[in-house]
């Protein structure tokens, strides 16, 4: 920005240096420097008031924010009210004022008024969320909004009101996907949603909150909701860096060296919880920031012998409590059949044919009658051939083929099947719009979960797309996938799906046998990449 107000300022474009003026301001203030905000916030307004009779409504907000900043609360204040007063302000100028009101009444220890300034500016947010017309507009302005609720949270926490802290915090996540195939986005879900799910599905919901001071996990169990702290973000954070470069090592043993990442881990996030979790249960996990990188199941559990997690529980991720708590929409008659799609032509060195994509699908088909598959192969594994053939009629819907995950943009992440040179790519951004009804959707491919979580939606590909179009679980790869070891856990796990399994346990079942067996396909870096997504407490 100040290279840019160079520029602008050796052109002698005065509405560029206004605006970058502006844009430096902010800057200033989210970095607690205010004598500079003050400076870029006053040449700013010099300019502005040049065309002008008023000052800018921005104007008035910074200095708001500098007068709170620097704890001369009356001013900060009077300015931020006065803010609101403009006519035309943007949103986002009006849930702003509202949080940094907030946080003024909080300094002045004026609870009741800070939580009517927080729910004000929820108002706003959630008002204007369900005006934003496109996907990534919608995951652009909840990423920018995770300060407010990280603010507001921690407010709630510091007040006691856990449960209230919890709804609050769920609202911010998941909110596109529960706006699936058109349905109306649903209101702040309440505790007592929460705590019906769980009781009628037996599960237990770990729910995590990161933040730079300290974090949090709810667990949503059926004989109540308890609030553990945990460490603080950066601390978790090299923890799961740690642990992933061990597993990374496709021949290591996380489970041959005691005290490693994986062990403290395990301590850190899951043992402070161990008195809610049964043996064997069925545990759905919240992720937040840097968690949605590991695969819970690797995690070492030092004792009584040291042992991967999935041995201990059914291990399944989610968006959102809120996403758990509340019925489906409804999509129509539930779907039957198979799906298979895969083992797609070649286009150039960086997509070869996958030479046991063939094995795989053919293993898979051999679980479910002849009558029950549909089966689109080589040239017929096309986007159009995919579309045509009216997904949402499937009860199961898998795919064998290269992916790729954009981490810029999450959205233009493909998987890549057969098709002319413009048409083979089969985009996330379509997957989502193309209507679903199926119990599970498989992507056996590289990193087809996504590449980048997002603040307020969580991690953004395929699996993301196709819980949107409306699958209830999906399985999809969070790293690289083997493959040469992918068709013994696809077999499987379909074997135990057409036994009349749920997703979450045929998947752990295939998983334990394979570990039980011992060789390559039982590595963690292997055996860990595909992991089940889900939207529905219902098995």
């Amino acid at each position: 920005f100040q290279r840019g107000l160079d520029e602008a300022r050796a052109a002698n474009l005065p509405a560029s240096i206004a605006k970058l003026d502006g844009n430096i301001c902010s800057v200033e203030i989210d970095l607690g420097r205010w004598d500079d905000a003050e400076r870029h916030n006053e040449e700013f307004h010099k300019i502005w008031m040049t065309d002008h009779t008023e000052p800018s409504v921005y104007y008035l907000l910074n200095r708001g924010q500098i007068a709170k900043g620097r704890g001369r609360l009356d001013e900060a204040d009077q300015l931020l009210r006065k803010a609101l007063t403009i006519e035309g302000a943007s949103p986002s100028v009006l849930w702003s004022s509202h949080y940094n009101l907030a946080q003024v009444a909080t300094a002045r220890h004026d609870r009741a008024r800070a939580s009517d300034e927080y729910e004000a500016a929820l108002r706003v947010i959630e008002t204007t969320r369900a005006s934003l017309a496109g996907t990534d507009a919608k995951i652009s302005y909840l990423t920018e909004l995770i300060s407010f609720y990280r603010g507001y949270v921690s407010a709630l926490l510091e007040q006691g009101e856990d449960d209230r802290a919890l709804e609050v915090a769920d609202s911010s996540r998941g909110q596109l996907l529960a706006e699936r195939q058109g349905a109306s986005p649903p209101g702040r879900a309440k505790m007592a949603a929460f705590k019906h799910a769980v009781k009628q599905s037996g599960a237990v919901i770990l729910s995590y909150w990161l933040s730079v001071d300290k974090s949090y996990l709810w667990v949503v169990a059926p004989g109540g909701v308890h609030l553990l702290t945990l460490p603080p973000l950066n601390a978790i954070d090299v923890l799961v860096r740690q642990h992933q470069a061990s597993i990374a090592n496709a021949m290591g043993n996380p489970l041959a060296a005691a005290n490693g990442a994986g062990d403290t881990l395990y301590e850190t996030l899951i043992a402070p919880a161990s008195a809610w979790i049964p043996k064997d249960a069925r545990v759905v996990i919240v992720p937040d920031g840097p968690l949605h990188e590991i695969n819970f199941e690797t995690l070492t559990v030092p004792s009584p012998t040291r042992h991967y997690w999935i041995d201990d529980v059914e291990i399944e991720l989610a968006p959102s409590v809120a996403a758990l708590s509340g019925a489906p929409p409804d999509q129509g008659p539930r779907g039957s059949g198979l799906l298979l799609v895969g083992n797609a032509q070649a286009h150039d060195p960086d997509f070869p044919r996958l030479a046991s994509a063939s094995l795989e699908m053919s293993n898979i088909a051999s679980h479910f009658g002849p009558d029950s598959v549909t089966t689109l192969e080589g040239d017929g594994a096309s986007p159009r051939a995919y579309a045509g053939a009216r997904p949402e009629r499937f009860k199961y819907v898998h795919f064998t083929a290269h992916a790729t995950a954009n981490r810029d943009n999450p959205l233009d992440s493909i998987v890549v099947l057969s098709g002319p040179q413009d048409g083979y790519k089969l985009y996330a951004r379509e997957v989502a719009t193309l209507k679903l009804n199926a119990d599970l959707v498989t992507i056996s491919a590289c990193r087809s979960a996504g590449d980048k979580a997002y603040a307020g939606e969580g991690l953004v590909g395929f699996s993301w797309a196709f819980l949107k179009a409306g699958a209830h679980n999906v399985v999809a790869g969070l790293w690289d996938v083997d493959d040469s070891t992918t068709p013994q856990l696809m077999d499987r796990f379909y074997a135990g799906i057409a036994s009349g399994h749920s997703p979450g346990r045929a998947l752990r079942d295939a998983k334990r046998v394979l570990i039980a067996e011992g060789g390559a396909a039982a590595a963690p870096y292997r055996l860990a990449a595909l992991e089940l997504f889900t939207a529905s407490l219902r098995n």
